[in-house]
């Protein structure tokens, strides 16, 4: 049941709203930047939205403290969202596609007041449930955003309706923001958490190894689905925007049933241990595949899968962050845990696309072949992890 009087359903609108309005140009976005960048600055475009979220997650969570409220940073992130998208539509050129991207990247770090706010409706005992519905709807979001976004391109000839889907959406979720319920003023902390206390919630050892394992996973992400499995698809099977969209949209589909699952999946497989062991060595083999496939079909089908143990992974790791953590310092870890998981959403990208460069600008497949080869290493590193960090710290807090 949800609880009475917070407004829950209009709540898990704005959630979709919300990352609609990021995602509905995210298949087809690495298609629009080839127009007017080198490989390597696609690759520089693309990590500046998880720069900016891992540099401003944790302000943005202590001002929302400071400042005593969560909704008005859900609104500015849906109005940074509209202006995004309008700045990278009417100004196609390399550096505004960098400073536009980078403010998209400002509201994806908003999300961190948004699921403290929609946490703080529940009580602890549901809040992993929880995150795992707003994930459902997380994804959901995503998933129409990523199919209309796919196909409006290849309906009207241009790019341009992708980004200004986007900026429509934004504006409604603004509007829908001002009805939504702010948390209780006496449930914040007294004092916006300092620097201190930060580092003394972030020593708790299930926290650092989510967040870790987190930063792989993102790492993974968005160097291929959000990086450079596109320039895989139509190099290898001719992809058209819609066929991108369906792609994008086949890694969200399987992720929003997997999101509220996750829980009973890493009970049924013995532990969130073996369930990440499972999430890095199918993530691994997915890596490592792409170059290689040469159907569009086939894109399809290694979309499904990924995006299922994606899906799974970040609800996992989420509930791990917070599971030994008290409630008032829930608001600090999960903005320590989402800045941290920044660094991969920054990093991979930029590294397939330093693989990918070339003297002529142009693709260099062979090279991000080989880019995709070390991201594949990098999430055998995270079984490893999962099957001795994770599982030393897990068997401490046994699932029920």
């Amino acid at each position: 049941m949800f609880p009475k009087g917070k407004r829950i359903p209009l709540f898990l609108v704005l959630v979709a709203l919300f990352w609609f309005s990021l995602y509905s140009y995210q298949s087809i976005f690495r298609m629009y930047i080839a127009d007017f960048s080198s490989t390597q600055m696609a690759g520089t475009i693309i990590a500046s939205y998880g720069f900016v979220q891992m540099c401003l997650r944790i302000p943005i969570g202590i001002l929302s403290d400071k400042i005593k409220s969560r909704k008005l940073f859900v609104t500015i992130g849906l109005v940074a969202s509209g202006v995004s998208a309008l700045g990278l539509v009417l100004f196609p050129n390399p550096t505004c596609a960098l400073i536009f991207r980078g403010l998209a990247g400002l509201t994806a770090a908003t999300w961190v007041p948004f699921s403290i706010l929609y946490s703080s409706y529940y009580d602890k005992a549901a809040a992993t449930k929880a995150i795992g519905i707003a994930n459902s709807f997380n994804f959901g979001g995503q998933m129409v955003a990523t199919l209309l976004g796919g196909f409006l391109p290849d309906w009207t000839g241009s790019y341009a309706g992708s980004f200004y889907l986007a900026v429509a959406v934004a504006a409604a979720g603004v509007v829908i923001s001002f009805f939504i319920k702010d948390q209780e003023k006496e449930s914040f902390p007294e004092k916006p958490v300092k620097i201190v206390e930060l580092l003394r919630v972030a020593k708790d050892p299930m926290l650092l190894i989510a967040s870790t394992l987190a930063i792989l996973t993102q790492f993974c992400s968005f160097a291929t689905v959000y990086g450079f499995t596109p320039d895989f698809a139509t190099a290898n099977a001719a992809a058209t925007s819609s066929q991108l969209g369906i792609m994008t949209t086949l890694v969200t589909l399987p992720a929003i049933f997997a999101a509220p699952m996750s829980s009973n999946i890493a009970k049924k497989l013995g532990g969130f241990d073996r369930s990440m062991l499972i999430v890095f060595i199918v993530s691994a083999a997915y890596t490592c595949l792409v170059p290689f496939i040469h159907n569009i079909y086939l894109f399809y089908i290694a979309q499904f899968i990924f995006g299922f143990v994606r899906g799974c992974a970040t609800s996992m790791m989420m509930g791990v962050a917070i599971l030994n953590i008290d409630p008032s310092k829930r608001a600090t870890a999960m903005g320590f845990f989402q800045a941290i998981y920044g660094i991969g959403m920054t990093l991979g990208p930029q590294v397939v696309g330093w693989f990918g460069k070339s003297a002529a600008g142009e693709v260099n497949l062979q090279g991000l072949m080989i880019g995709f080869f070390f991201v594949a290493a990098t999430q055998l590193v995270g079984a490893v992890l999962s099957m001795t960090v994770l599982k030393k710290q897990v068997s401490k807090h046994p699932l029920d």
